[in-house]
């Protein structure tokens, strides 16, 4: 039985198709590893086996969140390659995320209420079946994603909502992107991808593959400009080479000086917003992260031209507690860049939501020893503790500080300290869940198309838990 499920664990954590089982070469090797032994076949693969894989799965999953202080719902929709039409959620933890549901929404229409009421139910399954509440939830930007946001936070107003920090700098990029520069780019950069004696030029001159932008695809803006940047040179002795049988239209752009010189100075501006992103996505980057590095993208002096489009975006992206994140991060100096009035934005935030905790900010920002050790604020500590672990360890020394653990004033830190951990364990983006759609795509492709959407969420939850820097031998 160990043997079995060691196979079949093979195949759900490599995306490996079920009739690979009934492939005379797997069963040659099998046999000649262990002469006699039969191997499971597609079918015990695709029924009972996937059955008691992820029963494993979810046993060693309900483990690692019971032990968890923080988790943050991520909602998002995606459409495979057969138009099918999932509205999925997941639970991340502050350095990783785990699928929880993917709803084929079938013939209904992905409307604010059905996909609200998903969230809603995905919300009550976790605190069933986990034992655990939901601190915060993340989605994207999108007029309908926004109006699911709200209607969650009607029904758990105690919940943080906020939108992808990454999606919206990745808007920052098409407000930076002159439209005109962006067609003509992309006219050049199709004709050499899709046109077949172009394609074929280029693949001789060991050019760059030609890349084109995608709305949904973070930093594909980036991709096209620097392709074109790096093969600009190429298109050009191309044309010249073969000027008889050279598309005109593709020919006056790259005989444009300009264009070339806009593309190259606009490259350099979009690389630190290609820089912002990928930082952004990270399983490990938190609120605090995404203050950090707006304030970079703001103050960066090859974008002074842009400011007032990209304060605009920083507006609607970062909140009053993204502010308060990055107020109370050691490693981010607790905040000293921030100005008076975002500091104040914070501190309102916290009096609506949180007055008790309140007075002990107040007394953070003068290191007051009765409750922050003066050693906390050692500059090596503050360097090398993360903010989630920092206010662990203040938990942990006012709690043994105090005599009675009924101390109101012990009880009230305690709880703040809390809250705090719980804050700095929110991701600032909804890019894990992409990576999730993305895992989809490999596993529910084209070639795998009957699989059915019970079934692929069921290998998508086993080929992510593989995936993750915790793979468990043990399961």
């Amino acid at each position: 039985m160990i043997l079995i499920k060691k196979i079949a664990k093979f195949f759900y954590a490599n995306n490996v198709a079920f009739n690979v089982a009934n492939s005379k070469h797997f069963i040659n090797m099998i046999t000649t590893l262990r002469p006699g032994y039969n191997p499971p076949d597609n079918t015990q693969l695709s029924g009972r086996l996937l059955d008691d894989v992820l029963e494993e799965v979810e046993l060693h999953l309900k483990h690692e969140l019971s032990e968890q202080t923080s988790l943050t719902l991520i909602l998002d929709g995606w459409t495979n390659n057969n138009n099918d039409s999932i509205f999925a959620c997941s639970i991340h933890t502050g350095t990783k995320a785990h699928l929880l549901r993917a709803t084929d929404c079938g013939a209904e229409k992905k409307t604010a209420e059905f996909c609200a009421n998903i969230g809603k139910a995905c919300i009550e399954e976790i605190k069933e079946k986990y034992g655990q509440e939901i601190f915060a939830i993340c989605a994207d930007n999108e007029n309908k994603m926004n109006a699911v946001s709200a209607k969650l936070k009607l029904l758990y107003p105690h919940m943080i909502t906020y939108g992808c920090s990454a999606h919206v700098i990745n808007l920052c990029v098409k407000d930076i992107i002159p439209n005109i520069l962006l067609e003509h780019v992309v006219k050049v950069q199709k004709h050499f991808r899709n046109k077949h004696n172009a394609h074929g030029w280029l693949t001789e001159k060991h050019g760059l593959m030609p890349q084109i932008p995608c709305d949904t695809r973070w930093n594909s803006q980036q991709e096209c400009l620097r392709t074109f940047v790096a093969n600009f040179h190429k298109y050009n002795e191309i044309r010249l080479e073969h000027m008889q049988e050279f598309d005109q239209q593709i020919s006056n752009i790259l005989t444009n000086a300009g264009i070339y010189a806009e593309a190259s100075n606009l490259l350099k501006q979009l690389k630190i917003l290609s820089e912002a992103l990928n930082n952004l996505q990270s399983d490990t980057a938190n609120l605090s992260d995404a203050v950090q590095i707006w304030l970079h993208i703001l103050n960066h002096e090859i974008l002074e031209h842009y400011h007032p489009q990209l304060m605009k975006r920083f507006q609607q992206n970062i909140q009053p507690f993204h502010l308060l994140a990055y107020i109370t991060d050691p490693s981010k100096c607790f905040g000293e860049q921030l100005s008076a009035e975002q500091e104040e934005l914070a501190e309102q935030w916290l009096l609506e939501m949180h007055p008790k905790f309140l007075p002990y900010l107040l007394k953070l920002k003068i290191k007051d020893s009765d409750i922050f050790p003066a050693i906390m604020f050692n500059e090596d500590i503050l360097s090398k503790f993360s903010a989630k672990k920092w206010w662990h360890v203040i938990k942990q020394r006012v709690m043994k500080k105090t005599d009675n653990h009924n101390d109101n004033t012990a009880t009230a830190v305690k709880e703040f300290c809390e809250f705090l951990m719980k804050l700095h364990s929110c991701p600032p983006t909804s890019a894990s869940i992409e990576r999730i759609f993305s895992s989809y795509g490999l596993i529910w492709s084209k070639l795998r198309n009957r699989l059915g959407a019970k079934k692929a969420e069921n290998l998508v939850k086993i080929y992510k838990f593989f995936k993750t820097d915790a793979e468990a031998d043990d399961c």
